[in-house]
């Protein structure tokens, strides 16, 4: 598929998640990674990014959740309507063994940081890989598409721990899917509603239970979810998080979702960001842009007041 074509094709399966979360399937196979995103258009008005949540010879699959009008006006098509898709774009997570000699030069740049983290991450074995993926919200699908892809690497299943996490049991995703792949799977949520299967807290604190178990992090959902991690598991660890920032090309020419102050594009050098750029960041956890650019504080709901 050529990234910059626009592909208009049915939906061939909508699948409803939760009362506001669904994964529309389409016939069609882009060979994209685990972290990549597409751009998709109803033709009536706008285009919206959106992380894949699975990618193989069943097809493409995206999983959205309602929270404007773009996506309320998707929620309202049905099997056979038609949109259209252009990608998949931006960077992939770390898969052992995996050749990234290419994708790896190109990210790194200049960046000697990045290449020794590179460098060192070409030796580790997935028979030796022990990952957590954790995932908040409508965050969490991407990590799904990432376990098949840690799973043919030749990663043990059963060394694989995700962790779903959501405000309510009812919010928690990709149970099934997860615990048919065999991987470990924990359900967190804040208010665990009595279920006897949910951890209840935070990913954090779920994360904070397996200490030990497991040498490297992927992460996909809010950023002061993600910068929690990074307080439990510490300055050793290694880890790719994957973030959400405004998009407006995919292209990496429009400037609307470059972090700070190091200049990095979530739609090209991300949205898959190894620790070594992570680390560059200053406005992680702190703030993002809106459409016209200015600066929105992220807000800790736990602290009562914004991330500083």
């Amino acid at each position: 598929m050529v990234k910059d074509r626009r592909i208009t094709i049915p939906i061939a399966e909508i699948i409803e998640e939760t009362p506001d979360v669904r994964t529309f399937r389409f016939d069609f196979n882009p060979g994209a990674a685990a972290g990549q995103f597409v751009m998709l258009t109803d033709f009536n008005g706008g285009e919206k990014p959106f992380s894949i949540s699975a990618c193989d010879d069943a097809g493409l699959s995206v999983t959205i959740k309602k929270v404007g009008n773009f996506t309320a006006r998707l929620f309202n098509l049905h099997e056979g309507d038609i949109i259209s898709i252009r990608g998949p774009y931006g960077s992939s997570f770390f898969i052992p063994g995996e050749d990234r000699s290419e994708a790896g030069s190109a990210a790194a740049g200049d960046n000697a940081d990045l290449s020794h983290q590179s460098a060192a991450r070409a030796g580790i074995e997935p028979k030796n890989f022990r990952p957590v993926l954790a995932g908040g919200g409508f965050g969490l699908p991407p990590l799904y598409l990432l376990a098949v892809k840690l799973i043919e690497s030749g990663a043990s299943r059963s060394d694989i721990r995700v962790i779903s996490a959501g405000r309510t049991a009812a919010d928690i995703l990709f149970r099934e899917r997860f615990e048919a792949l065999g991987v470990i799977f924990t359900g967190v949520a804040e208010d665990a509603c009595g279920a006897s299967d949910v951890f209840e807290g935070t990913a954090a604190a779920a994360l904070e239970s397996m200490k030990g178990e497991y040498n490297f992090v992927y992460s996909s959902g809010p950023d002061l979810m993600m910068k929690s991690l990074i307080q439990v598991f510490g300055p050793d660890m290694d880890y790719d998080f994957l973030f959400e920032r405004y998009m407006k090309c995919a292209i990496g020419i429009c400037g609307s979702c470059v972090m700070d102050p190091s200049g990095i594009r979530v739609c090209k050098e991300g949205p898959a960001l190894s620790r070594a750029l992570v680390e560059q960041l200053e406005d992680f956890g702190v703030y993002k842009r809106t459409a016209s650019g200015s600066v929105e504080k992220f807000k800790n709901r736990f602290a009562g007041e914004s991330a500083r």
